[in-house]
């Protein structure tokens, strides 16, 4: 295998976790309804759903706020191994649990070691790999997440009754792979250089084939902190830059679909519908984030963002109308043309400008503020947004229409 590929496994099923448990619970909540399955039920999971959603939320940001400190006081290689340890624990508290705690707790880990992987992993990608692959992998980085979602929101489809033990088990089986896969990786070379280990980031890089100037400026500095990255007039206009576009992709509502996407269609169709048409939103989601990698080579990441957003904009307008009149077939196509969208540009864009916008020395408290206003924007999202739906009834996503058509505006001046 090339060795660059071996490395860019292990990312990537870091990032599949991280959409992997994102998702989990939207289609397995009514199999876990003591009401319908009373032998096989999770007690207090319908009072309890929006909690154990938001929680994961919760654990990420925690996860994002360290990850910069962990990944350079540890290496980018060691930190994947804890990822690995981490998401198979918190997999099997939901795996084995019989109440909401230990599932709430679980859901509250693995969102820790996700904060991480979504963090570290993209930082790891650009310190192994030359220039031209880095949006190339960039990409298939959102691919891997939103084959995680579309993984567990198959799996929920396809179970029945006691089986969303099998489902939550998945995570247990990938996490599992990570850890065996993360023994058969090298350190960063960037790392290495910036811990003063040259000789063995000079022939770790020849062993990647790539050298050392791609991946490394070679200047000698130190890793900034996170303190100095928000307070540094030097890193003021990257700081607004990266939290706007991070924190504009979950108010875009994306989240609202993939925390409630079954919750959402339910209200014009039925709960086994809903659930068919969740999985053939999130392949259409995967199946499109491959196509971005075409039309960022050909646009760029500014042109390819912004159509993102304003598209996102229209589609959600038309979802909310279609909701208020319980029209489930255009409910359908207008949350499809919206997740499309956001695959093609307000998806795969954030995880890419890092990188590039930031200098190389700040890039871990760059990725790590960030993914923090990330996970905030997706708590928000998970916690408030039943109660926003019960208040504003479906003109809720004209809210998120409002928000993207902004952003898209803003950024045409900013980026």
């Amino acid at each position: 295998m090339e060795p660059q590929l071996a490395h860019f496994l292990v990312v990537s099923l870091g990032m599949l976790q991280f959409g992997l448990h994102m998702a989990e619970l939207n289609t397995l909540v009514p199999f876990m309804d003591c009401a319908k399955f009373p032998d096989h039920c999770l007690p207090g999971i319908g009072d309890h759903y929006a909690l154990a959603s938001s929680i994961y939320a919760v654990g990420g940001c925690l996860g994002s706020a360290v990850a910069g400190p962990i990944a350079n006081r540890f290496g980018r290689k060691t930190s994947f191994k804890f990822i690995g340890f981490g998401f198979l624990l918190g997999s099997l508290f939901m795996w084995i649990a019989g109440g909401m705690f230990l599932l709430t707790l679980g859901r509250f880990v693995v969102g820790i070691f996700a904060g991480l992987a979504i963090v570290i992993g993209p930082m790891f990608v650009a310190e192994f790999t030359s220039v031209e692959k880095r949006r190339p992998y960039g990409i298939m980085n959102q691919f891997a997440v939103n084959c995680g979602i579309s993984a567990t929101l198959t799996a929920g489809y396809i179970s029945e009754n006691a089986s969303w033990r099998a489902v939550l088990f998945l995570g247990v089986f990938v996490a599992a792979v990570q850890i065996i896969m993360t023994y058969n990786i090298h350190e960063s070379p960037l790392w290495l250089t910036k811990n003063n280990k040259f000789r063995e980031a000079q022939q770790i890089a020849d062993h990647l084939g790539v050298t050392l100037d791609e991946v490394s400026n070679n200047d000698g500095s130190h890793f900034v902190s996170i303190p100095t990255f928000i307070t540094s007039p030097e890193y003021i206009k990257v700081l607004l830059t990266v939290v706007g576009i991070f924190t504009l992709q979950q108010f875009s509502g994306i989240n609202a679909i993939v925390f409630y996407g079954v919750k959402i269609l339910e209200r014009s169709s039925s709960s086994r519908q809903a659930a068919i048409g969740n999985v053939a939103i999130q392949l259409t989601n995967a199946s499109l984030t491959l196509v971005a990698a075409t039309f960022i080579k050909r646009t760029g990441p500014k042109k390819l963002i912004i159509f993102s957003c304003l598209g996102m904009a229209l589609a959600s307008v038309w979802l909310g109308i279609a909701l208020d009149n319980d029209n489930a077939t255009p409910a359908f196509f207008a949350i499809v043309t919206d997740v499309s969208f956001f695959a093609l540009g307000l998806g795969p864009v954030p995880f890419m400008v890092v990188g590039e916008l930031v200098p190389s020395e700040a890039v871990g408290a760059a990725q790590s503020v960030a993914t923090m206003s990330n996970w905030l924007a997706t708590f928000v999202i998970g916690a408030f947004f039943p109660s926003w739906r019960e208040l504003m009834g479906e003109k809720v996503f004209f809210l998120f229409s409002a928000c993207a058509a902004t952003g898209g505006i803003a950024l045409s001046y900013i980026l």
